[in-house]
């Protein structure tokens, strides 16, 4: 059991600026808190894991249900390769017979014999060729979905990861509106009693300290739901990151779309199970196609009796082509091409798709990427300089708290789309690496 001070020590920086305004209620709502994030952290018995997002994807690796399934799955397909390959076992019966023969003085003698056969199927030539082409392209094919699996684990645990940073920075942000609120409310108070301001003010603040408790329930709620997806992902049950989250800045990327597209169509582990699809499919259709070869067998007996040794060499073929035997390869052989055409048009849709979301998804990278550069360099300083001049003001008795109220908000909305567009980013660059095949 492990405590996370550093969580503690974060909560009692929060709580620390309340004292000093005696605001006893807003005080005993934050030892709630900081309650609960003891308990939490003595009580629960998992154990921690690095926040870094490449340590969340290598332990989804490890412990992914569905990820080590994939992974059986192609074992046991390479394993049906290698009985598929073989001829049909030979078959080794002993036989044991007595027969009564009556002599020329009239008299019946019993004689007895045994013997031993030995019997063989033999398949026409290229048949378990063919069974054993299919059953390998099957093989591949299931151990390409398993790293597309594994790339597709990726993204959706990148994707969670960097909704987690929004929510972790829109929390931070409305802990710290709650404080400068709380000091506004406790401003208006003493203003109100030298005649300076409105009671209205004071009821102003109160009420919008309250929608902010309101939003970090929610969004309490929405990080434990993304924290729990987290979970499922990995393959535990529960966790807690030990740290906050932080991101790089966005880049802009300025790239040849069509090459990119090729390479991606060239790396995408989802195109090349579709092409050991085709390829198993291709050995099916030859398989169809040698249904009506016959096959051989061959049988050799030995009986050995009291007179002279008997023995028999026998040799026969299977007859597939006769009508009773309803063994009439042209339906096989067109259900397997008309397989074989779907697969094919399936590819290359598939491969039309590619194209079409790499092209929208560097798209979007690139109007976030404008976002984030327009709300860092001209939003937020704009709406800083706001706040601060409507807050001299507002002290000076020369604005409305109204004003001084908007000015803020405009703030928190600037500083949570800086925060917003980063992760969104982010997670068209989690597409993006997922599209091209590469991995994080």
């Amino acid at each position: 059991m492990t405590t996370d001070y550093g969580t503690l020590l974060d909560a009692w920086k929060v709580m620390k600026p309340l004292i000093q305004f005696n605001d006893m209620q807003i005080l005993i709502s934050r030892f709630k808190i900081l309650f609960v994030l003891m308990l939490l952290n003595f009580t629960l018995s998992t154990s921690q894991i690095d926040p870094t997002l490449k340590a969340l994807i290598e332990e989804a690796k490890k412990n992914n249900p569905e990820l080590n399934s994939l992974r059986a799955s192609v074992d046991a397909a390479q394993g049906e390769a290698l009985q598929a390959g073989a001829q049909p076992a030979p078959q080794l019966m002993g036989e044991l017979a007595q027969r009564r023969e009556r002599m020329a003085h009239g008299d019946l003698e019993s004689m007895r014999a045994y013997g031993v056969t030995l019997k063989q199927m033999w398949m026409w030539p290229g048949k378990t060729r063919s069974m054993r082409n299919a059953m390998l392209s099957d093989a591949d094919s299931r151990k390409y979905q398993a790293e597309d699996f594994s790339q597709t684990l990726e993204e959706n645990i990148s994707q969670a990861y960097f909704e987690l940073y929004m929510l972790q920075e829109q929390l931070a942000l409305n802990i710290k509106q709650q404080t400068i609120m709380d000091k506004f409310a406790a401003i208006s108070t003493r203003m109100y009693e030298t005649g300076m301001a409105k009671a209205e003010d004071f009821l102003r603040a109160r009420t919008e300290i309250a929608k902010l408790k309101t939003t970090e329930s929610q969004l309490l709620a929405k990080q434990q739901e993304m924290i729990s997806m987290l979970g499922f992902w990995i393959g535990r049950t529960a966790f807690i990151l030990s740290d906050s989250i932080t991101l790089t800045e966005p880049i802009k990327i300025d790239s040849d779309e069509s090459q990119l597209a090729d390479k991606a169509v060239q790396a995408r582990n989802d195109l090349k199970a579709m092409s050991s699809m085709i390829e198993m499919a291709k050995a099916q259709q030859h398989s169809a196609k040698l249904q009506n070869r016959p096959d051989f067998m061959t049988e050799a007996r030995w009986m050995p009796m009291t007179g002279p040794d008997e023995w028999a060499l026998m040799a026969g073929i299977t007859l597939p082509w006769v009508p009773w035997a309803n063994s009439n390869p042209k339906g096989e052989i067109r259900k397997s091409n008309s397989q074989l055409m779907n697969l094919e048009f399936k590819k290359k849709s598939m491969e039309n798709m590619i194209r079409a979301e790499i092209h929208s998804v560097l798209q979007e990278m690139q109007s976030e990427y404008r976002r984030t550069e327009l709300a860092e360099n001209e939003l937020f300083p704009l709406a800083e300089l706001t706040r601060k001049s409507s807050e001299a003001a507002y002290r000076a008795g020369k604005t409305e708290f109204l004003m001084v109220l908007d000015a803020y908000r405009m703030e928190y909305m600037a500083r949570e789309e800086i925060a917003m567009t980063k992760a969104s980013w982010h997670m068209a660059h989690a597409k993006w690496m997922r599209l091209m095949g590469v991995k994080e």
